[in-house]
Parts: structure tokens; sequence; C-alpha cells
């Protein structure tokens, strides 16, 4: 591993950006550092003059990287971006940003985050370009069960596998569509004849999903971003991007099996 004075090095860029893009840059640095010394709930007070509330170290650190490290490509002229797994709206408000013509369709399942997600769409004056939905992407529609443990951070809940039994312990129940229904969803809310951009975190399932999907699914999809989590290998997920015409631009792996992966129609 490199020392850590390099890998510092490597995100020297990120300050600045928090220096542009926030007033309060100093709090939410000091929160994705040093959680602990940070007053929470905290409300983040973006230039633009839009606000997005943290509730903890693990929601800042997720603001952090989506706002200052950019870990996600936005296409500037982007018309059309589903965002799977909005959790409490980061992404889908960074997006607004970043692609001040698109309309974005922001899925959300948890009981949980979903009203923060709409909040933070509806205080921002952001109903007319974002779509909260409150549903999981799974392989197959219905019924499943989501982690609602408290001792587990809210971006890293994901829903259980597929069962026939009891309710696991510390879950709650959603609903869940395939990928084909959520972005037949979005072409009708947007009207968007291509998607330009579908960014995926969904805690795992993505296992579940992209290796069988057909690559028909994908047709209209010009752009993916996926966070992959290491429940699985990931050479299946790309193969199955790759079938469906999606060229892999840029791997950030972080460990083996888990990173940021980012494909293009090419």
């Amino acid at each position: 591993m490199p020392p850590r004075w390099i890998r510092a090095l490597r995100h020297a860029p990120e300050v600045p950006r928090a220096l542009q893009r926030f007033e309060n840059y100093g709090e939410l640095l000091r929160a994705y550092v040093r959680p602990g010394s940070a007053a929470f709930p905290l409300e983040l007070r973006m230039r633009s003059g839009w606000r997005l509330t943290v509730r903890d170290g693990h929601d800042a650190a997720t603001a952090w990287v989506i706002f200052c490290r950019q870990e996600y490509d936005v296409p500037l002229r982007a018309r059309c971006i589903v965002d799977i797994g909005a959790n409490f709206g980061a992404f889908s408000l960074y997006a607004a940003g970043r692609a001040p013509w698109a309309r974005i369709v922001s899925l959300e399942p948890h009981p949980d985050e979903y009203p923060r997600l709409r909040d933070h769409v509806a205080a921002n004056g952001l109903a007319d370009r974002i779509t909260p939905m409150q549903l999981a992407v799974a392989a197959e529609a219905g019924h499943r069960w989501m982690d609602a443990d408290p001792a587990h951070p809210g971006p890293s809940r994901g829903i259980h596998p597929p069962t026939e039994g009891e309710q696991p312990a510390e879950s709650v129940p959603v609903r869940a569509v395939t990928l084909m229904e959520a972005l037949d969803r979005a072409r009708a809310v947007t009207g968007a004849d291509r998607i330009a951009l579908v960014k995926m975190d969904i805690e795992g399932a993505e296992h579940e999903i992209l290796p069988d999907l057909h690559p028909d699914t994908l047709y209209d999809v010009d752009a993916w971003a996926m966070e992959y989590h290491p429940n699985g290998p990931k050479a299946p997920l790309f193969a199955a991007l790759e079938r469906a015409g999606l060229r892999l631009v840029r791997d950030v792996e972080a460990h083996p099996n888990s990173g940021v992966a980012h494909f293009r129609r090419m």
C-alpha cells in the first residue's frame, strides 16, 4: 500500500472542491475526517443555495465522496438520469447541479431514508426536476425485506436475499421492481427517448440483478456508473454490461471486488 502522504496527495483536489461547493465546507471537512468531533445533524449549505442535512459521519462521507471527490461522472448535457439507491438524495442533488437540463428519477426503498430523499427534493425546490420513487430494484418484482438494523449505517442497508420464510430479524418490508420496470418508469416520467446515465449503489444487490440481465434491458442507456460490493466477484457484473454494449472506461477499485466502475456506450 502507498505511504499515507501519497494517498493524501491523491485526494488533495477534494478540499478546494469542498470550498467551492459549500459555504460551511470546514464543518463538512471536520464531519468527514473526524465525525466524532462534529455536531449532528449538520445542515450543509451549498453556495447554490441548496441545503442538505447529514445526520452522522456516514452521511457526511457520502456527501464528501459525491460532491468533493466527484465519485460519479455526470454528463453535463444529460436529459434523463436514473439514481438507483438514492439514499438521502446526495447524488440526485449533485446530478441536478451538474446537468442543469436533466430530469432525474430517484429510487430509494428504505422507509427511513425515502422521506429524507423526498424532503431534500422538496426543500430545495427541485420537485419539477427530481422524481422520488419508494422502490427497490431486484431480479424479480414483488415483496422483499430490507435491512433495518439500527447498528448498521443507513447508506449500507441492502435488501435481503429472496426468501419464502419468516421475516428476517431487524428488517422492514419494501416493494421491488425489476431493472427493466425501473427504466420504463423513468422514461415515462421524463419523456426521454434515451437515458443518459444510470447510477447504481444498492449494497450488493447488483450481484442478484446484473449477471443474468438480458442485454436489451439497457438498449437506451448511454452511461452506467455503479458502486460494486464484495459479496460476489465483479467479473460477471462487468461482463453483463459489456454484453449490453457498454464499455468500461474507469474502474476505481478500493479493495478486491469493491469499488466504483464507469461504463459508456461507444
